[in-house]
């Protein structure tokens, strides 16, 4: 049997979108400009916690609610790392 292995760590990426905005205001007001120009629910950027696994779902959903602007964001600010992982 075999089982679907994913070609990114989807902790560590949900971790770096995080620590993008984390402390960086400018960075928060240009995603929600995104947010709003695409039609977007603005939502906070959530931490996952490792020993909290359940809360990894609530992230994931919180980055793909916010997919299309998150990309946007990224490619526009030339971040290729994080554009990579999405």
């Amino acid at each position: 049997m075999y089982f679907y292995e994913p070609r990114i760590d989807i902790e560590e990426m949900v971790s770096n979108i995080y620590g993008h905005f984390r402390n960086s205001q400018p960075r928060q007001q240009k995603h929600e400009e995104y947010c709003t120009l695409l039609d977007t629910d603005i939502k906070p950027m959530l931490l996952h916690v490792c020993t909290r696994w359940l809360i990894l779902v609530r992230v994931l959903e919180s980055v793909f609610k916010q997919y299309n602007p998150l990309k946007s964001y990224f490619i526009s600010s030339g971040n290729i790392s994080v554009i990579s992982q999405l």
